[in-house]
């Protein structure tokens, strides 16, 4: 009997690792994701005649006081079914600027000139202060760039990996004792 309140034990100090190891995840990430949320782009003027869209007049606002950096803009409106080709890229932005820039889309995709103007969506991807690259469409939650790695190349997994190993070795031993 003392054997089974053991193993309970054990996993129920298991699952309380893995909560606090889920929260600090998501509090680091909402940490990281704090300038981020700072960023927004809007389109001020567009130039679209004969129904195409050529050019598009834009601003980012940088509302927080750390830089950005190669921030890259696109339109990704509802002039056409895929993202334009046309991007604009500015090397850094500083805390509290907001610059403004003309892009030039080539080809210049369909467009009625009876578009509001806030129906223009822009996709700003940039770099902040600590070095993490994010992507921002309009005024939606920004989303981290991430260039995905082998679990065994990424440090965290791999000890993630061992941990849940070692854990079930010790389960399975743990069993094997009691019979």
């Amino acid at each position: 009997m003392q054997g089974w309140a053991s193993v309970l034990a054990f996993l129920a100090a298991g699952g309380l690792l893995c909560f606090e190891l889920w929260r600090n995840r998501r509090e680091r990430a909402d940490t990281a994701a704090a300038q981020a949320r700072l960023i927004f782009s809007r389109v001020t003027r567009y130039h679209a005649p004969n129904d195409h869209l050529q050019s598009v007049k834009w601003t980012v606002f940088n509302y927080s006081a750390a830089p950005i950096f190669d921030v890259s803009v696109k339109v990704v409106a509802p002039v056409a079914a895929e993202p334009s080709t046309g991007d604009t890229v500015i090397d850094v932005i500083r805390g509290g600027d907001e610059p403004e820039e003309i892009l030039t889309l080539d080809p210049p995709p369909q467009f009625s000139q009876d578009t509001p103007i806030h129906d223009l969506k822009l996709e700003v991807t940039f770099t902040d202060s600590a070095g993490l690259n994010w992507r921002r469409v309009d005024r939606k939650i920004p989303t981290r760039v991430i260039r995905r790695r082998a679990w065994w190349a990424d440090p965290a997994r791999l000890a993630a990996t061992a941990v849940a190993l070692g854990v079930a070795g010790v389960v399975i031993g743990l069993f094997a004792l009691m019979q």
